[in-house]
């Protein structure tokens, strides 16, 4: 899978581009549905399977005091991503001038002038530009000026509620992995850096490994 950070570095052209927009953090079921859609489309058409999403996360920049703990880092995510199958990631940086763009400006700067997509898939809450202002309706009109089609993947439910990254953060808080994993359509994990620490699992009888999760939501402790 190839990775461009921002549009400015694309220097190819793509294929009948068709894209799955979204943070995608967790990469759920839901995500999971949305992008094996977008990729069996592009292999239909013979186009290219593309994934765009954000870094930093959204809430980051523009709520920095929640401190929202990630279910996947950048790199966890991107290597999920290529596990499915997905051609290329683009990963737009999220600051807070690329938040005050209006839908109008995201679709033409960020989708069109550089892509030029055939065909675009997003998730049936999917709010862009400036204050959330796009919404799925302007999306689609805007889309049909520029010649192409934007695709709505409706909620999926876990149980009695729909499937959604919120709802998982919450389960592995609790300590509820088995749920979790299933929303997530696969065991909760973390990826991160191994560094040396104190050498205390030798007192415990048993090798341990000290990881520096990369800002990815810890489990409680037992």
């Amino acid at each position: 899978m190839k990775v461009i950070y921002g549009v400015s570095n694309i220097k190819q052209k793509f294929n009948h581009a068709v894209i799955a927009i979204g943070v995608f953090d967790g990469l759920h079921r839901g995500h999971q549905q949305l992008i094996d859609q977008a990729i069996r489309e592009a292999k239909r058409i013979k186009g290219t399977a593309i994934v765009m999403t954000f870094w930093p996360h959204p809430a980051h920049v523009l709520r920095p005091e929640i401190r929202l703990p990630l279910l996947v880092s950048l790199p966890h995510r991107l290597k999920l991503l290529e596990g499915m199958g997905v051609d290329a990631c683009i990963v737009i940086p999220f600051t807070k001038f690329f938040s005050r763009l209006s839908p109008g400006q995201f679709i033409k700067d960020y989708l069109v002038k550089n892509i030029k997509p055939a065909e675009v898939f997003v998730g049936y809450d999917f709010r862009f530009g400036k204050d959330r202002l796009g919404d799925l309706h302007l999306f689609k009109e805007i889309a049909k000026t520029f010649g192409f089609k934007v695709n709505v993947l409706q909620a999926i439910k876990g149980g009695t509620h729909a499937i959604s990254s919120t709802r998982i953060r919450e389960l592995v808080a609790q300590g509820e992995f088995v749920q979790a994993g299933r929303l997530l359509g696969r065991p909760v994990s973390i990826m991160g850096t191994v560094y040396r620490g104190d050498a205390r699992g030798k007192t415990l009888g048993f090798p341990t490994a000290n990881i520096d999760p990369d800002g990815e939501l810890i489990p409680p402790c037992g």
